[in-house]
């Protein structure tokens, strides 16, 4: 990543979703495109020009033949670098698991599609997501949606950022835990010295089954 991406703001265009940018700062706005004589655009200086003058939002609506809502979304657009256009930075939302998400309209399709910020921001900057792929937050804060703290990777990625952060409930700080690292570490003893898993699990709240697990490696990874 040029390093001036962590300095610099900079946009570009979001693949699959026309008329829509992403940063590198993890922001998503939209570019409405009209011309300097469209109704739109003169719609939206005259209610710039009344609400300098003092006028409420429900005045400036009532003169301009508009809602209040309309009308304060008029006066508070802000206006973008392209020459013709008005681009509006979204406002921010999280969803239930408090990652930010963007709603982009899809005109062909006449319907809003609800997408991470950080998925838009891999598809601007690094390119498509390839099957089987997330977006990864490096430092494992949902908020942070900088490009530099973004990256493509599988869930097992994830995991070992995780871990990596100290941030994942492994071993016994899991809640569902019913053994501990030593526990581990004596179960694969016991195995190694060529008990079986029924004579190890009868010492043990665990299933022969997860005592074969454990000795191979496939739980209980991290210990060692």
């Amino acid at each position: 990543m040029p390093e001036s991406y962590s300095i610099v703001e900079v946009w570009k265009a979001i693949p699959d979703f026309p008329g829509y940018e992403a940063s590198t700062f993890g922001r998503i706005r939209s570019l409405i495109r009209c011309t300097a004589d469209s109704l739109a655009h003169v719609r939206r200086l005259q209610a710039v020009a009344l609400h300098e003058s003092g006028l409420s939002y429900s005045k400036i609506g009532k003169k301009l033949g508009v809602s209040t809502s309309r009308a304060h979304h008029c006066v508070r657009r802000n206006v973008g670098d392209r020459a013709g256009g008005v681009a509006v930075v979204l406002k921010g939302q999280r969803d239930r698991n408090g990652y930010p998400v963007a709603y982009l309209y899809l005109s062909d399709e006449r319907r809003y599609c609800r997408m991470k910020v950080a998925v838009l921001v891999l598809m601007a900057f690094v390119g498509p997501r390839q099957s089987g792929y997330v977006s990864r937050h490096l430092d494992d804060d949902k908020s942070n949606s900088h490009l530099s703290n973004l990256a493509w990777g599988t869930q097992a990625d994830n995991v070992h950022d995780m871990w990596k952060n100290g941030k994942g409930c492994f071993g016994s700080a899991h809640g569902r835990s019913k053994i501990t690292e030593d526990d581990v570490l004596a179960i694969r003893a016991a195995f190694d010295a060529g008990e079986s898993s029924c004579e190890i699990s009868g010492r043990y709240p665990v299933a022969p089954r997860m005592i074969r697990r454990i000795c191979a490696r496939s739980h209980w990874k991290h210990v060692e």
